[in-house]
């Protein structure tokens, strides 16, 4: 499995010396000059966000397991989905940006299956990649990312999946000041070791709709469909289907109410159907979002 490395600045500093008998020669100040502009340059170019996504209890079963889209519960214990965006412009309307990502359970582990992470801070999945923003006006921002994703959680390395390539696409429109609308769509290509028997691929639509009350509280409203082609790789088998079957694997439609407490950082608990087709107590989840900017 490929590997990245990223390499930070270092900055190096050079001091004078003197003697009793020799005046002392005046500080050389241009290199920590030049240190302090090009990290003022680094950090004017630099982005962090911060975003956690919880999810929690249906309606119907209030505990701390998953729940599955048909409302049944999962083993796996609720949790906070914790990542943080590096961005970099590296030149005009190009940025690089790498995600980390970590997951911390809320609920009981002790229902795990052996061999299941059962850890209180888990690794998820990293992101490394490209975005370049076609468009970009007050109004309107058109823009591409290119990822690689390097699966460090012990969910995927058990699937026996090597990386994935995802490509997306994001429309952010302010309709009027108070509207807003952001459109993703997103393909992620499952590359497997050679071992596994699987193929697999992803295409997501991800619309929200924002409607801002003031500075302090926003109305958030969602809808998702992931599809998915998921069978054997064998094309000799029965269940094989060809590279443009897709099959519907989630449908969300969800409503939040988020708060503004300081200037860049916003909470939004929230309320979601797992399926919108067939919405019941036991298909309601719970849950809220924290976001904000570090940089």
């Amino acid at each position: 499995m490929k590997t990245f490395l990223l390499l930070l600045l270092v900055c190096t500093q050079v001091y004078a010396q003197s003697t009793a008998t020799i005046p002392s020669s005046p500080v050389n100040t241009s290199t920590s000059t030049f240190s302090s502009l090009s990290w003022e340059k680094i950090k004017a170019r630099t982005r962090v966000n911060y975003f956690n996504f919880a999810t929690g209890p249906n309606l119907k079963r209030m505990d701390n397991n998953e729940t599955l889209d048909n409302g049944t519960q999962d083993i796996v214990p609720t949790a906070m989905y914790h990542s943080l965006n590096i961005r970099f412009n590296v030149a005009g309307n190009f940025d690089y940006f790498m995600t980390p990502r970590m997951i911390t359970p809320m609920g009981d582990r002790k229902e795990l299956k052996k061999g299941m992470d059962d850890n209180a801070v888990m690794a998820d999945d990293w992101d490394f990649g490209g975005y370049y923003t076609f468009i970009n006006k007050p109004t309107f921002n058109y823009a591409h990312s290119a990822t690689y994703r390097v699966p460090f959680s012990n969910k995927h390395r058990r699937e026996l999946v090597d990386r994935f390539y995802v490509y997306q696409q994001l429309v952010n429109w302010s309709i009027r000041p108070e509207w807003r609308f952001l459109h993703w769509t997103q393909f992620t290509y499952y590359d497997y070791d050679n071992q596994s028997k699987s193929v697999r691929h992803r295409l997501l639509f991800r619309n929200l709709l924002n409607y801002t009350i003031n500075d302090k509280w926003m109305i958030q409203t969602g809808y998702e469909i992931d599809l998915q082609r998921r069978n054997p790789k064998d094309s000799a088998n029965e269940k094989y289907r060809d590279q443009a079957y897709l099959k519907r694997y989630h449908s969300y439609l969800s409503m939040g109410v988020g708060y503004t407490p300081v200037h860049g950082w916003t909470v939004l608990p929230y309320i979601r159907t797992l399926d919108e087709r067939n919405i019941r107590m036991e298909t309601t989840q719970l849950g809220f979002m924290i976001m904000g900017r570090l940089i």
